[in-house]
């Protein structure tokens, strides 16, 4: 699992995305993030992350998308909270 060390803003629906292709990254980004992300997805095509957000502590899967047409490339995924862990496990 691959621990984010920046404060990212996940979405009503809890889905991250990452742009990492902007010319200034969105507050909280870091590129350490970035490159983490890029090294895991080049060798798996997803990656399991723990990321801290606006609601704390969460967990997901994030997939690299390739740009295609008017999308930029990106990371993204649906994260969780560690209790749905702990139920899961149960």
């Amino acid at each position: 699992m691959l621990v984010l060390n920046g404060k990212y803003h996940v979405q009503p629906n809890k889905k991250l995305t990452i742009l990492p292709e902007v010319k200034i990254l969105p507050k909280g980004t870091l590129q350490s993030d970035i490159n983490a992300l890029s090294a895991e997805c080049v060798a798996n095509g997803q990656t399991a992350v723990q990321v801290m957000t606006q609601h704390g502590l969460m967990y997901g899967t994030l997939v690299e998308k390739k740009p295609l047409q008017l999308r930029l490339w990106q990371f993204e995924g649906h994260l969780f909270f560690p209790d749905k862990i702990h139920n899961l496990s149960t």
